[in-house]
């Protein structure tokens, strides 16, 4: 396998892959929940939670400015030239304006798929994503095939679901 592309990302397509994330998708989770149990707090506890009206809204108002809209514009910046992709039996290899990476795939623990995106999980918790309409479909069925055998997802137990 040989799979050659060249792609630019847009920077609503960087915020719509930084928000599928794992790590923001985690932190959007415990915003949500850490919002409910305050709106529910004064049903059930005599001294309502007030201070979680704060934190809770507060995660996902700072997830939504802070870490996706201001890193998407400064990211941006990296997509207005075209990025060139690589992916071979023996690794993935990234070439920029700025520059060249080439990974083997025993850096990689899994691939997971989501919005649009593939994110390949580095072992050492580093995510890199691949935009699924810089291949057409052949060159897709074909990556989802060799995902599917080579880096299939981890089983995650119940309790670490993002762990």
């Amino acid at each position: 396998m040989d799979i050659e592309s060249t792609f630019r990302l847009t920077e609503r397509e960087m915020r719509r892959a930084m928000r599928n994330s794992p790590a923001l998708r985690g932190m959007l989770i415990i915003g949500c929940l850490l919002t409910v149990v305050a709106l529910l707090s004064p049903f059930v506890d005599r001294h309502p939670q007030y201070w979680l009206l704060a934190v809770g809204p507060g995660i996902l108002a700072f997830l939504e400015i802070v870490a996706v809209r201001m890193a998407s514009r400064r990211g941006t910046e990296l997509f207005t030239e075209p990025w060139a992709v690589r992916i071979t039996e023996q690794g993935f290899h990234l070439r920029t304006p700025k520059s060249s990476a080439e990974v083997s795939w025993s850096a990689y623990r899994e691939v997971t798929e989501r919005a649009g995106f593939w994110y390949l999980h580095q072992t050492n918790r580093t995510l890199a994503l691949l935009p699924q309409h810089a291949f057409d479909d052949s060159q897709r069925a074909e990556l989802a095939a060799f995902f599917g055998t080579r880096l299939p997802p981890l089983k995650r137990p119940w309790y670490r679901p993002f762990g």
